[in-house]
């Protein structure tokens, strides 16, 4: 059970989070309003983006939820998450996983505790911004609320939101086929408290990440 959203206008950037209005797949299949918008989970992203699937297309699967509570995780993540990312960079942000079905999650080769199983996570992509700077500005969102960040191969970036309070500790990962840099995986993990501090960007700074 993920911790609740953030009381009624509490966000990054100044971004207004409404008190939730919490609908079934059906209610957003069938594009009604949740306070966005029709068919939108939060500001900018909508329910069928989020369960977009090209492995479940190909392979007629029905990639919705059937558990409300990973719906409600839906509306968190895009809410909380996805949206101050998509302000910071002003321009459109692209989902390319969102939620998974379990047999979607096996044949893309996700983990068996994935939060792509729970609607708590998203592989996202920027067609202004190469991977690595979508992944600085992520990590320039001072008091953004996220559980994992994942920079993927420099192909696109995982985040994933769990829920939070100041002393949690969060997950940064990077995954670099600049072998010729000899850059070596990071697998870390911070307290809220490290990452609002900067001591992220430090990190990866020391360790040549963000070196061209």
């Amino acid at each position: 059970m993920p911790i609740p959203l953030s009381p009624e206008g509490d966000s990054p950037l100044g971004i207004i989070i409404m008190a939730p209005r919490h609908l079934t797949t059906q209610q957003y299949l069938n594009k009604e309003d949740a306070g966005y918008g029709s068919g939108y989970l939060s500001q900018f992203f909508t329910f069928e983006e989020m369960c977009e699937s090209q492995y479940a297309i190909r392979n007629g699967i029905y990639n919705y939820p059937s558990d409300d509570q990973h719906i409600v995780n839906m509306e968190n993540l895009t809410r909380v998450l996805l949206d101050p990312i998509r302000v910071m960079a002003n321009s459109p942000i692209y989902i390319s996983s969102g939620y998974r079905q379990p047999i979607v999650n096996k044949n893309v080769g996700g983990g068996d505790t994935s939060l792509h199983l729970f609607g708590m996570a998203a592989d996202i992509k920027s067609y202004e911004f190469s991977v690595r700077e979508l992944f600085q500005l992520i990590l320039a969102i001072k008091y953004l609320r996220f559980h994992e960040i994942v920079f993927e191969y420099g192909s696109w970036i995982h985040v994933g939101l769990r829920g939070w309070k100041d002393g949690e500790h969060i997950k940064i990962i990077v995954r670099d086929k600049r072998v010729k840099k000899n850059l070596p995986i990071v697998k870390e993990t911070f307290t809220r408290l490290q990452y609002d501090a900067g001591i992220v960007d430090d990190r990866l700074n020391e360790l040549g990440y963000f070196a061209e």
